[in-house]
């Protein structure tokens, strides 16, 4: 089982992972420290990383969200993205973060086991 570590810089207590994130028809690829958030509805990319891509390469689309901080019109863009072992594509949010955020949408297809005392985590798909 891999080790998740916490960021108390951050002052967040949900587990911090890394996550793989490309985009199709891009060769590059990001490895982005993210958050596993079962408060959050909906999965998020830093927009930097989208900034540092280019938008003309990506699929995306505008969506109107809503957060704690009011309603927002943000890119939903078309990732593939690599957790631990799991590959899968979806679709998600870039925000202005210094980190990601793996939201229910994308934990909601996973069985992900936590063990707190020793801060390891597995997914079962």
């Amino acid at each position: 089982m891999p080790k998740y570590k916490s960021n108390p810089a951050l002052i967040i207590s949900s587990p911090i992972v890394n996550v793989e994130f490309s985009f199709p028809g891009s060769v590059s690829t990001y490895i982005i420290p993210a958050i596993l958030d079962t408060g959050a509805t909906t999965s998020v990319i830093p927009k930097k990383v989208v900034d540092s891509i280019g938008k003309k390469k990506m699929e995306y689309k505008w969506v109107r969200i809503g957060s704690a901080s009011g309603n927002m019109t943000k890119r939903k863009i078309l990732c593939n993205l690599k957790i631990y072992k799991c590959k899968f594509e979806k679709e998600i949010i870039e925000l202005d973060k210094e980190f990601a955020i793996i939201g229910m949408d994308i934990i909601n297809e996973y069985n992900i086991q936590f063990n707190g005392p020793t801060k390891n985590w597995r997914i079962v798909k």
